[in-house]
């Protein structure tokens, strides 16, 4: 499936649970970054199949996604996490190369809080406590 696609269907379940009343929590992960490569056309200008599009074409989808976020009437209200599991030079091996883990981390709520760039070491594990000090919440 196409990431704008999932995207898209995520969007929908956003709306719903938001219209009645609830708060809501989606996790939602995509493939268009995983062999074999596939992508809409007209999205980026890289070749198919070839890792490059669809590095460019997961890099478009995000933006799109958050794009249309921006419409929405909870998105003051959101808190985007976007990650992944694991890099690209690090797949089919049996042990975890630590030096192939490094995976980008976008916390995103420009209602919440200041753009920063943080590099500081740490794992997937850190997420939801760092979201939930973020958020001022006792954890």
């Amino acid at each position: 499936m196409a990431d704008e696609d999932l995207y898209t269907l995520a969007l929908g379940q956003m709306d719903k649970i938001h219209a009645a009343g609830k708060p809501f929590f989606l996790h939602i992960i995509t493939t268009s970054n995983h062999r074999p490569f596939t992508f809409l056309a007209d999205r980026v200008n890289f070749p198919q199949h070839s890792r490059q599009g669809a590095v460019a074409y997961t890099d478009w989808s995000i933006a799109d996604f958050i794009t249309r976020a921006q419409d929405k009437p909870y998105f003051a209200d959101t808190v985007f996490v976007i990650t992944a599991d694991h890099e690209a030079a690090s797949a089919g091996n049996a042990s975890i190369p630590i030096n192939r883990c490094h995976i980008p981390l976008w916390i995103y709520a420009p209602s919440h809080f200041k753009p920063q760039q943080v590099n500081r070491l740490s794992s997937q594990i850190d997420i939801p406590p760092t979201l939930l000090s973020l958020l001022h919440f006792s954890y």
